[in-house]
């Protein structure tokens, strides 16, 4: 799919109200990692009832559908006081859950369980927040991305909920304005 096409399904998904953004509508976890109830994933079914393989594009994003993204219920200096490298407890059932909704089995040697919003930034580790990123540039891309929305959330250049709603929006093209040196 081109990056056009992509991007006019993302804005039909968003028009649906899938993607949250800080903003009214956002969605919103409890304050802590531990004990999170885990929404049910949205499955998509093919011929006999398969799941239906994710698109394939030269830039790795979630499906809407699967994974809109989600907050904890933090603010700016709680999240700068967090462990920027933590990484979400995901229990391997709610793993195998979220890379199943993608036709994908885990564990699995091309991706990488990926939060949407990162917990660096507030992020639940919810299936509504997790997908399984293609490992290799995209994940260091994304990676890359994270780290440079955080320092410039947490030296008040912008707020947390725009760096949410870069990431839950078009991760990529957050890259491309942010990080991308060209």
């Amino acid at each position: 799919m081109t990056r056009r096409l992509l991007a006019a399904l993302a804005a039909v998904a968003l028009a649906g109200g899938l993607a949250g953004c800080g903003l009214p509508g956002h969605r919103t976890t409890g304050d802590t990692l531990a004990g999170l109830p885990q929404p049910e994933l949205p499955t998509s079914q093919g011929p006999g009832g398969a799941l239906a393989a994710a698109p394939t594009s030269v830039v790795a994003e979630p499906l809407r559908g699967r994974t809109p993204g989600a907050v904890l219920r933090l603010n700016a200096t709680q999240v700068c006081a967090l462990d920027r490298k933590a990484k979400p407890v995901v229990p391997a059932a709610l793993r195998t859950k979220v890379f199943a909704a993608y036709g994908l089995r885990y564990p699995n040697a091309d991706h990488d369980l990926d939060a949407l919003v990162p917990l660096s930034l507030g992020g639940a580790s919810t299936a509504a927040n997790l997908w399984p990123l293609a490992t290799g540039t995209a994940l260091h891309e994304k990676f890359q991305l994270d780290q440079k929305l955080r320092t410039l959330v947490c030296s008040d250049e912008i707020s947390l909920q725009t760096a949410q709603h870069e990431e839950e929006d078009d991760w990529y093209q957050a890259w491309l304005t942010n990080v991308d040196p060209e």
